[in-house]
C-alpha cells in the first residue's frame, strides 16, 4: 500500500524537480525523450517494462555537477542480433 503524500511533501518534490532541472539544464521533456530512446535500445537486448525503468538526478562532487542515473529491472535476456550466426552483440564473430 503506497503512502499518501501530503501537500507539503508534493510541493517539496516539485521544488526538488525544478531545482534539478535548473542545475542540469535538462527539461523533463528532454529526460523523457532520453528515457524513451534508452528503453527502445534496452528492449532489443532484454525484456524491460517501462514502469521498471527509473531515472533520477543526483548532485555530483562539484557544486555545478549533476548526474543522471538510471535503474532498470531486466525480466529476461533476449538473443542479440547476430547471435544465431555465432556473432556477438556488436555483430562481430
Amino acid at each position: 500500500m503506497a503512502k499518501r503524500m501530503g501537500s507539503g511533501d508534493v510541493a517539496r518534490e516539485r521544488l526538488k524537480s525544478v531545482l534539478r532541472e535548473d542545475r542540469s539544464q535538462m527539461t523533463n521533456a528532454t529526460i523523457g525523450a532520453m528515457r524513451s530512446d534508452i528503453l527502445t535500445v534496452l528492449s532489443s537486448y532484454a525484456a524491460v517494462k517501462d514502469e521498471d525503468l527509473n531515472f533520477y538526478m543526483v548532485r555530483g562532487a562539484a557544486e555545478n555537477e549533476t548526474k543522471l542515473m538510471m535503474e532498470a529491472m531486466v525480466h529476461s535476456r533476449r538473443r542479440a542480433a547476430g547471435a544465431e550466426r555465432g556473432q556477438g552483440a556488436e555483430g562481430r564473430p
